[in-house]
Order: structure tokens, then sequence, then C-alpha cells
């Protein structure tokens, strides 16, 4: 009853466009634990601005997908020509391009195919993309990935998953900080990944596939693997 008493006084007082009295309602309720946007860590600063604007962003991102995609050979010609671009045509494709390649680096799992074709998409038009916020996006989304193969490191869609976000950090432009995912793949070498190799060494096709795997994602973040392979790969070789 609380709940629903406070949600129809925020509603009412929303719908007026009373904002006013929108925050005295929260701060009587919520007395104590009401941050402003400027004292937040700048992590979840984002987050929220995120969620407050997904649907201008979007519509935006729609009208400028629009505008870029019907006048994208144009551009291609003017760049060619060493030509400038109309100030509007390049807000365009700008909000256009890095709409794109968030979605790519959000993609479940991030779509690398789709980062190098953009990436090349703004070199034939161009235009480079805000690298400094392309980096932050995935060094985000490289973490969280990181973190989602630490707790399940046995799972191989997670591990393909770490394989392919990282390749896509690779590409990506700017400062992509992999560190953390660095700690996760040295913590697992030193945790577990010796006793799958013991595994593989004794015929254990699964566990001789994720070695594989594993140590090619060391390769990918430059983690240095002990010059060890499973038996059966020397036999073979």
């Amino acid at each position: 009853a609380e709940y629903a008493a406070l949600t129809e006084e925020l509603t009412a007082a929303f719908d007026r466009a009373d904002f006013a009295e929108t925050v005295r309602i929260l701060d009587a309720h919520f007395a104590g634990g009401l941050y402003t946007l400027s004292q937040l860590f700048r992590d979840e600063q984002l987050k929220i601005l995120d969620i407050i604007m997904a649907d201008e962003r979007e519509n935006a991102e729609g009208l400028n997908g629009g505008i870029y995609d019907r006048s994208v050979s144009l551009l291609r010609v003017l760049a060619s020509q060493g030509l400038g671009m109309p100030e509007v045509l390049r807000f365009a494709a700008q909000t256009a391009l890095g709409a794109r390649m968030r979605r790519a680096i959000e993609a479940e799992p991030p779509n690398a195919d789709e980062v190098r074709q953009l990436l090349h998409e703004g070199e034939l038009v161009g235009l480079p993309l805000n690298s400094a916020d392309l980096a932050y996006r995935m060094t985000q989304r490289l973490g969280a990935i990181a973190d989602a193969f630490h707790a399940d490191p046995l799972n191989a869609e997670r591990l393909t998953t770490f394989i392919t976000a990282t390749e896509v950090a690779e590409a990506v432009p700017g400062d992509v900080e992999q560190w953390h995912a660095q700690n996760v793949y040295y913590d697992m070498l030193q945790r577990g990944a010796q006793n799958i190799l013991a595994r593989a060494e004794n015929g254990d096709e699964a566990a001789l596939a994720w070695w594989e795997q594993f140590t090619h994602l060391g390769d990918l973040l430059g983690v240095a693997v002990a010059a060890r392979e499973p038996a059966v790969l020397a036999e073979a070789s």
C-alpha cells in the first residue's frame, strides 16, 4: 500500500512537470539515500544517463542512420577526392557509425567482423570514430566478459566469448585496458588450468579443446603460458 501511494504521488507530480515536488517526495521517502548525478562515480553517471536518454538517443540514431545510409556514396566520393564533408552530414555519419560500433561491442558475443567493417567504413568516408568513448566501452565490456569466464571457466561458450571479446578489443581504436582480463587469465592459469592440461594429456578430448582455446587466449592477451603442450599434441606433430 505504501509503495502504491508513493507511485501515485510521484506520477502525479511528474505528469505536472513539477520536478521540485518530485524531488521533495523522493527526499521524504528516501531521506539520506538520494544523490545528485554529479556526486556519483563516472561509471554510475553513464549508466543512469544511458537509461534516461535511451529513447531519445535511439530516435536520434535512427534518423541520423537514415541520413548516413542515403549519403554514404557521396561521402565516399568526397573523401576519395580530398574534399570537405558538409558539417550536417559529418554529424549524421559520426552518430550513425558510433551507434553501430557501440552495438557491435555490446552484442553477445561482441561482433569482431562488424567492428572491423565499421572501422573500414569510417576510413572510406574519411571519418575517424570516437576512440576514447569506444575504448572505454570496450574496456568495460571486456572486464565483464572476463568476470563471467572467471565464474565458470570450464564453460566452453564463455571461453569462446572471452576470446572473441579480446579480438574485438584489439580492433577497437584507442587504449582498451586489458589488465583486468589479464589478471583473470593469470589467476585461472595458476589455479586450475594445469589440472585441465593433465586431463588433456590423458586423452580427454574436451579438456584438450579447452586447453588449445585457453592458450590461444593467452597469446591474444599477451600472457606467457609455460612452453608445454599436451603429449597427444606433441605426438601428432
